[in-house]
């Protein structure tokens, strides 16, 4: 399916609640090993037959799981979803205090220059 959406020329592939894919018993089921072996399998695939589709995860994770889906900056993900700014930006509109959207910005590291944050306000 992924493959024919490329075809298409799909410029972002949405990889929604991929953290969930892989199956164990006895764990979470979340985040596993085998997910992001998956997750290096699509990309090799798509970078040999469709080098210009992008992936973009969406898994509502705290922060550090949620860019472990960039994997090395090239071997996984090329966009992952920033959950934690529309929140910042309210609190920011509501209290007129920017100084926890500032620091939290303050944090964020580049991956590298093949990947990316993908920042929505809703969704």
């Amino acid at each position: 399916m992924l493959l024919f959406y490329a075809s298409e020329r799909a410029r972002i592939i949405r990889l929604d609640a991929i953290g969930h894919i892989w199956k164990k018993l006895g764990t979470t089921c979340i985040n596993l090993k085998e997910t992001y072996y998956v997750i290096q399998l699509i990309r090799a695939i798509l970078n040999e037959i469709f080098p210009d589709t992008l992936l973009l995860t969406q898994t509502n994770v705290p922060h550090k799981e949620n860019i472990s889906y960039f994997g090395n900056g090239y071997n996984e993900v090329q966009l992952v979803y920033q959950f934690a700014l529309p929140l910042l930006v309210l609190h920011t509109f509501y209290t007129g205090d920017a100084s926890r959207l500032l620091e939290w910005v303050s944090r964020l590291e580049n991956v590298s220059d093949k990947a990316t944050f993908f920042n929505v306000l809703a969704t």
